[in-house]
């Protein structure tokens, strides 16, 4: 996957997707399967944004029976399936657990029934490509065992457990990475630092963009037949060029957060527990959450912390006290002490959509259904769709949805969509092979070869034969136990890493879970000078900006959203 400015430049195409994200991917994966000509950009780096700040959980819908909504429940259902199936190397299956009380909506019979549904409702029909992607069955568990898994979280009144299956995305963001290169592979033009400056628009219609390289300061145009906005939360903040709207018009945002926390809690299990109400009721209080305890690469994923965001996408960031309330709503589910503002190693920070009504618990939630726009039907302007959407399961779909519309919009010849049994690259069936089959140099060990393999999955190959061809990239990274220095040199010279962020971010998972070490990122930025030519002057900037990335104290987080803002800086 090579970035190359000119072939944007250079000729018209039928679909332009503007931003990088789960959904912008697979709406050009979706695409170009179809035939069309496809070419994608993103003012950052792929997968930076709210696409990388998730759960990481594929959901099947279980908890949209409480609304008896069906549709909703088969639709997530039938994407966690796919998920499971075009990629096993990168979702896995994972255990869940809800403790059981009381007679009413969380008792054990009711659960039971809910499973009963749940089974009843699910689709079948999606191929699971290996026995690792079978999720685990949904029993009701006794309250002995419950406690054991629960230890001093549990509380008296629970008379047992509901378990059952997700889908685990171990790494969100080379997921997003796998979608694009598959795309490429066939004929995607895409490149990252692509900022889309102003739309083309003669006589009411959109005709591209003039786009400028955030990477050196070239400006040029980008033409298509259809420009589909997917920019996420900054989706109703471009449109004001075409649209005339002002920011403060369009529809408020939700402050996404997740904390990771330095150990596991539950022995396996992603468990869901409800926080009590704190404070005196007023808005700015916690009126109890549902809160998930997520296991992740020796880490808890805890989330997800809401809190309304009004105002431009790139001056978001997560403030004081959102920290203070999320950890006062751990408070009310955890013993005391637990977890402290000392043990969070990152945040996890997105924006969503907001819901523009509150839960009955008074706490403002993500809104229900992605938002789709053919702005010729609604503003009177040509060539322009925009969508935005919520779940990160449910991205296959909308794009497909999305893709349909454009397709018939364009009069492009009928093609089914195929991102639903289409392998994405890396999953088994590569012209690579498994890597297990291929040389071992250096003795690799183990637990690095299956740390390859849940990234990469036979793509592991390549960055074994840039280990062959250069034994010193047989080497882990300085204070890494897994991340191999090849694949630092594999991520620039073929996933167009251009930033040290990029690297430790997105094309490895190095400093995702957690500050990896000074000497480690001192190791990347030396590996990443020596293939992008930096000098002294620039790695000091690209180290500064990652330290930038993590908590700077324990109640005071330095993570933003925009912290793709200047890939040079």
């Amino acid at each position: 996957m090579n970035r190359d400015t000119a072939l944007l430049a250079g000729k018209e195409y039928d679909l332009l997707v503007i931003g990088g994200g789960v959904y912008g991917a697979f709406a050009a994966w979706d695409a170009v399967l179809r035939g069309l000509k496809v070419a994608l950009v993103e003012k950052g780096d792929f997968a930076a944004g709210t696409s990388a700040n998730s759960l990481k959980i594929a959901h099947g819908g279980l908890r949209y029976l409480q609304n008896a909504d069906i549709a909703r429940t088969r639709e997530s259902a039938r994407e966690q399936g796919i998920f499971l199936s075009i990629a096993p190397h990168l979702v896995h299956p994972l255990r869940c657990l809800i403790p059981t009380e009381g007679f009413l909506t969380r008792s054990r019979c009711a659960m039971a029934c809910a499973f009963g549904i749940y089974g009843a409702v699910k689709p079948g029909g999606h191929v699971q490509a290996s026995a690792r992607a079978v999720l685990p069955p949904c029993r009701i568990i006794s309250g002995k065992e419950c406690r054991t898994i629960l230890g001093s979280a549990a509380k008296p009144s629970i008379t047992g457990g509901a378990v059952w299956g997700e889908g685990l995305v171990q790494n969100t963001e080379r997921f997003v990475l796998s979608i694009l290169r598959s795309a490429a592979s066939i004929g995607l033009v895409a490149a990252n630092y692509i900022e889309a400056k102003r739309f083309l628009l003669r006589e009411r219609r959109v005709f591209g963009i003039e786009a400028v390289d955030r990477l050196t300061g070239d400006r040029f145009e980008i033409r298509a037949r259809c420009t589909l906005n997917a920019t996420g939360p900054w989706a109703h903040h471009i449109l004001r060029q075409v649209t005339g709207r002002n920011p403060e018009e369009t529809p408020p945002l939700l402050k996404a957060i997740d904390l990771i926390v330095g150990r596991t809690l539950f022995d396996g299990y992603a468990v869901g527990l409800q926080s009590r109400p704190t404070g005196d009721g007023s808005a700015s209080k916690d009126r109890g959450r549902l809160y998930f305890f997520v296991p992740w690469r020796g880490t808890t994923m805890i989330g997800t912390y809401y809190a309304p965001y009004r105002g431009a996408p790139e001056s978001a960031s997560v403030e004081e006290k959102d920290i203070e309330e999320f950890l006062d709503g751990i408070r009310g589910i955890l013993p005391e002490g637990a977890i402290t503002a000392e043990d969070i190693r990152f945040l996890h920070f997105g924006l969503l959509p907001m819901n523009m009504t509150t839960d009955r618990s008074g706490v403002a939630s993500p809104a229900g259904k992605p938002w789709f726009c053919d702005h010729a039907r609604i503003d009177g302007i040509e060539g322009l769709v925009s969508i935005q959407g919520v779940k990160y399961t449910t991205s296959r779909v909308v794009a497909e949805r999305t893709v349909d519309h454009i397709s018939n919009k364009i009069g492009a010849r009928k093609t089914p969509c195929r991102t639903g049994t289409t392998a994405i690259f890396g999953e088994a069936g590569s012209e690579r092979g498994d890597p297990a089959e291929k040389e071992n140099p250096g003795n690799i060990p183990d637990a690095v070869r299956r740390h390859l393999e849940i990234n990469y999955g036979s793509e592991s190959s390549r960055i074994l034969g840039y280990a062959v061809a250069r034994p010193e990239l047989a080497r882990t990274v300085t204070g890494s136990q897994e991340v191999l220095r090849a694949e630092l040199v594999h991520g620039i010279r073929e996933e167009m890493a251009q930033s040290l962020g990029d690297l430790v971010f997105r094309r490895t998972d190095l400093g995702t879970a957690g500050h990896p070490g000074r000497e480690s990122l001192d190791d990347c930025a030396g590996i990443a000078a020596g293939e992008l030519g930096w000098d002294a002057q620039r790695i000091s900037r690209e180290l500064e900006k990652v330290e930038r990335s993590y908590p700077g104290t324990a109640i005071l987080p330095a993570r933003q959203i925009n912290t793709v803002t200047e890939p040079w800086s």
